[in-house]
């Protein structure tokens, strides 16, 4: 892919990015080739750098962020990493001090990459403006010096009138090269002249834009492997359209995207339990319930137990078996009744006298007088024969009693399965 095609502005005005070197001094090259026309001072500039940060360390300690670099917090994190924030203490002089003195010590290391601060270092120390390009924008870093009078070049012109501007493009993956004309010269000092931007090419310009995409494959590449889960290549790259080819603000949304799946999942865990908990002490409740109802239902058959016994008892009595033979047999209630009468003296002993007569009749041997005639008990009734109808009255109320007794037992037997059906429903409760 051509550096116009990544570059729409710079094609507009007549100008493209040269091809720079790689290996961590790009800034340091790029700022060489606009000096001198070449690569080859980039130590001498990255020295000249650090040697001017490092005299004028109060206002370059401005740029140092001191402590860990975080993201921005979520939003139902905010206002807690906000009162965090403000509970923090800024740094103290002395850290700020250590953390200058370890980026200078770092920065005099040859391939260590440079930035906005290195750029503000450079057009302070040679007294230019460093124009920047990127995809569809640009911006100056001014070397002026304000009240420090920290230029020392004597390459710029008072407060910035006909000082020497140089130009540098930033690509996208953190890699800087040197502007130079379309038309050249493409070696030697570049001496860049932009051409006006007509309306035409304001239009066309405009449109490349709207067209050209800011994804580029090493950026999808880049974001993938920076993710600790996979990710569909067609959401990496809608996401990088959105920001616009950022790559560092990508990686960062697919993180918090992952952090917030990891809180929705504690939240939903904690709101599992919870139910849980919850469910237990129902579910405790509800046997306290079942086995309130099991002791009534025990008192209740242990009740209806009684009362059938009762019952059974009641219908089992002298009294009560009398009253049934009478209601069967209304024949030997009259029987009964006529020998509970009295019964008249004569009448008893003529009985007697005829009782004697015939036994005499029949056993010779006996005499009829008195020593002879046996004991006569006054008032003794006759012995009564059993009719076949009291026989049948006495079968049936046995029959009957029986029938009753076996429903009993049945019912018994009933209560007692169904007691022991919701003993067993409680422990498989308890369990």
């Amino acid at each position: 892919m051509s550096y116009s095609d990544e570059f729409p502005l710079l094609e507009g005005i007549g100008l493209y990015a040269s091809d720079i070197s790689g290996d961590g001094n790009c800034l340091f090259h790029a700022l060489s080739d606009q000096l001198y026309g070449h690569e080859n001072h980039h130590s001498e500039i990255r020295a000249r750098i650090v040697d001017h940060m490092r005299a004028h360390a109060s206002y370059f300690k401005l740029f140092l962020d001191v402590g860990p670099a975080r993201r921005a917090p979520k939003r139902k994190a905010a206002a807690a990493t906000a009162k965090k924030n403000a509970d923090a203490r800024a740094p103290s002089e002395d850290a700020i001090d250590v953390a200058f003195a370890q980026h200078l010590s770092r920065m005099a290391k040859s391939g260590v990459y440079g930035d906005n601060m290195e750029i503000s270092a450079f057009a302070r120390a040679y007294g230019c403006d460093v124009k920047i390009y990127q995809r569809d924008f640009a911006y100056v870093v001014t070397g002026d010096n304000g009240d420090d009078g920290g230029g020392d070049s004597g390459m710029g012109k008072a407060k910035g009138k006909g000082r020497k501007v140089l130009h540098i493009a930033y690509h996208t993956w953190e890699h800087y090269s040197s502007v130079r004309n379309r038309n050249g010269p493409h070696t030697g000092p570049p001496d860049v002249s932009p051409t006006p931007l007509t309306e035409a090419g304001r239009v066309e310009q405009e449109k490349k834009l709207a067209n050209t995409s800011y994804v580029q494959p090493w950026m999808e590449k880049v974001v993938a492997s920076s993710l600790p889960d996979l990710v569909d290549s067609w959401k990496i790259r809608e996401a990088l359209e959105e920001a616009k080819g950022n790559v560092n603000a990508v990686v960062s949304r697919f993180l918090d995207a992952d952090e917030e799946v990891v809180d929705d999942e504690q939240l939903l865990q904690e709101k599992e339990k919870e139910e849980e908990e919850e469910n237990i002490k129902k579910g405790d409740a509800d046997v306290i319930k079942m086995k309130e109802r099991v002791d009534v239902t025990l008192r209740e058959g242990e009740t209806i137990k009684e009362k059938e016994v009762d019952k059974v008892d009641a219908q089992t009595s002298p009294e009560s078996q009398d009253n049934v033979d009478k209601v069967n047999d209304p024949a030997a209630d009259t029987d009964e009744k006529t020998s509970k009468e009295p019964t008249s003296k004569i009448s008893v002993r003529a009985s007697a006298r005829i009782r004697a007569k015939g036994g005499s009749k029949n056993n010779p041997g006996l005499g009829s007088g008195p020593e002879n005639s046996g004991p006569v008990v006054e008032g003794t009734p006759r012995p009564k024969k059993e009719t076949q109808r009291e026989k049948k009255a006495k079968q049936k109320a046995a029959a009957k009693q029986k029938k009753k007794e076996n429903a009993l037992a049945n019912k018994g037997a009933e209560s007692e399965k169904s007691t022991t059906a919701i003993t067993t429903g409680i422990k498989e409760l308890y369990v």
